[in-house]
């Protein structure tokens, strides 16, 4: 539940090359259903994978994500453990993706960008929102405001659909103290 929230926080911030500061990850690896063996989220992972593969450094991609170089190092590590394959060549100059890591990359920036869009979309339906709405109005009232500002309406929230009655009589059980 609590990474759940933190990733979601994560993506939204995350736009692929720059977390902002203020974004603070903390990598906390957790114990596995047997209680023996640490495991470390596999999405978390990918991103730190993937980010070191963009930047073709270790430090790069620490400072990018605000992490310490050590932890994104043992992510890797832990990465290439789990998998049972070398993913980057490394030198103390450079950091290079062997065919396995070009595969696992192309793959993780695939489900990475699949997860975006899906965080992205859910954001989207909450802020864009649909149905129908009725609304009875006096013709002045209509005329005046409602009328002028329908266009702009509809282009901020086209998924509405607006069924709207003009009329002078007076509505039934209705008061007015005005």
């Amino acid at each position: 539940g609590v990474f759940v929230c933190s990733l979601f926080l994560f993506c939204q911030q995350w736009n692929g090359s720059f977390v902002p500061p203020s974004v603070r990850l903390r990598i906390r690896p957790r114990a596995t259903e047997q209680g023996k063996k640490e495991t470390v989220d596999q999405i978390l992972t990918m991103h730190v994978f993937a980010r070191v593969v963009e930047a073709g450094s270790f430090t790069k991609a620490a400072d990018s994500l605000a992490l310490p170089k050590a932890t994104v190092t043992k992510q890797i590590q832990h990465l290439e453990a789990r998998l049972r394959v070398k993913l980057l060549h490394r030198t103390t100059r450079r950091v290079s993706v062997t065919p396995d890591g070009a595969a696992y990359y192309e793959r993780a920036a695939r489900l990475l960008n699949d997860l975006d869009e899906l965080e992205a979309s859910m954001g989207n339906a909450q802020t864009n929102p649909q149905g129908r709405l009725r609304v009875d109005v006096g013709s002045s009232v209509a005329s005046l405001l409602i009328i002028p500002a329908l266009s702009t309406f509809f282009d901020r929230y086209p998924d509405i659909q607006l069924d709207m009655g003009v009329s002078d009589r007076p509505v039934a059980g209705g008061t007015a103290d005005w």
